[in-house]
């Protein structure tokens, strides 16, 4: 029997997830949790063979959330199912160490294919991400064309967290990093994007984010 552990702070997207696993031919198991606490409550009860998690909770995000999860299972795969822009996003968390990613937009049948082809091959990507790519293969683009492309995991998580409007020791204690160390990643961002504010960061984030979905 496979176990998956459902994290999301919405009931009904918990009770979607566990009725679609009904479903599947597979012998599973279907456990909930609502919050980080209950979620690592449970990995440490007990082995799980899949998370699937959503990629920002107002706990800290996912990127983060994958590291402590590798922690306490590293055997453990991980889907992101979320509402953030899966073309932007979805290479950040797979680099991070998710096994897939996909937009809580999709049809009942490719979340059903998501969750099986995770569960019996390890990695799943849409069609959207694989199209995404494939892209970026095939026209390869100078970075000063989507500067964003250029921040690690981390930066990316900080970026998104300053662009809230969150003051550093609130990013730090969602990230569990010391302020110094968010500090350094600010300054980081803020030379990568060339920008000298929040103002003119939440500016450029929205600009880039905006262009990736259109294309």
């Amino acid at each position: 029997m496979k176990h998956i552990l459902i994290f999301d702070n919405y009931y009904i997207v918990r009770a979607a997830l566990s009725a679609i696993v009904e479903g599947l031919p597979q012998d599973i198991s279907t456990a909930e949790a609502t919050s980080l606490t209950e979620m690592f409550a449970e990995l440490s009860a007990k082995k799980y063979d899949l998370v699937i998690l959503e990629a920002f909770m107002p706990e800290g995000s996912g990127i983060s959330i994958i590291e402590r999860i590798k922690k306490v299972q590293p055997d453990a795969r991980i889907l992101i199912f979320s509402t953030a822009n899966e073309s932007f996003y979805a290479t950040f968390y797979l680099k991070a160490g998710a096994n897939g990613f996909l937009s809580k937009n999709a049809a009942r049948d490719e979340i059903e294919c998501a969750i099986s082809t995770v569960l019996d091959t390890g990695n799943y990507l849409s069609n959207a991400v694989s199209r995404q790519l494939i892209s970026n293969l095939k026209v390869p683009r100078p970075k000063t064309e989507d500067p964003l492309k250029g921040l690690s995991a981390r930066e990316v998580e900080v970026m998104d967290l300053l662009v809230e409007g969150l003051w550093l020791k609130e990013i730090a204690h969602q990230l569990n990093l010391t302020e110094s160390s968010v500090s350094t990643y600010k300054a980081r961002i803020f030379g990568k994007l060339h920008v000298s504010n929040v103002i003119e960061l939440y500016r450029k984030v929205n600009f880039f984010k905006n262009q990736t979905m259109a294309s």
